[in-house]
């Protein structure tokens, strides 16, 4: 069986809950492939999906140490650091999402400098939703905060969401997802 076979087996036992032969069969495979990033990162990423924190830690850092470049690692422990708390550690730590390769990010692209908390007075801010409906009601709440340091607001929301997102205040425009957006000078996600 060839090494992303071998790694989706793992996947497999992992999901099934079976996590003897799950580890057994991680063995045979760093056993034949301890280099393979692809089956470190998806070890990763089933520690992480099943709780198995003492097991994710390992191999996170052993990821770490294969590749130092990669934002991965530190993405993954964003979320773990987020879940048991360590807010200031976590929310630092998520910003490695901007550096993960192309295909896991939002495929957005923007002429406009990054809003980096700083007041906009007499600028106008493009405040897009990067993730899905969830994260978006989760920080909607704070665009009355945004809206306080500074200037015009744009508000880019998932189509399903308009009508709710349109009573928590903030906006001044409110506009579909990945529809032609009026200029702005100052973008967030």
């Amino acid at each position: 069986m060839e090494e992303s076979s071998r790694s989706l087996l793992i996947t497999c036992l992992v999901r099934k809950g079976d996590l003897f032969n799950a580890q057994k069969e991680i063995a045979n495979v760093l056993e034949l492939w301890p280099n393979s990033l692809p089956v470190h990162k998806n070890l990763v990423g089933n520690f992480y999906n099943y709780g198995l924190w003492k097991e994710f830690l390992e191999e996170t850092e052993r990821y770490r140490k294969m590749d130092p470049t990669s934002a991965h690692p530190d993405w993954e422990q964003s979320l773990v650091d987020l879940l048991h708390g360590d807010m200031l550690k976590g929310w630092e730590g998520y910003e490695a999402r901007l550096r993960l390769p192309v295909e896991s990010k939002p495929q957005r692209a923007f002429q406009e400098p990054a809003w980096m908390g700083e007041p906009f007075i007499g600028k106008t801010l493009l405040v897009w939703a990067e993730q899905g409906l969830g994260d978006t009601f989760m920080f909607i709440r704070y665009l009355p905060l945004v809206k306080m340091l500074g200037g015009e607001t744009i508000l880019e929301a998932q189509g399903a969401l308009l009508d709710v997102v349109a009573t928590c205040g903030g906006a001044d425009v409110l506009v579909p997802e990945r529809t032609p957006l009026c200029p702005f000078d100052l973008q967030v996600s």
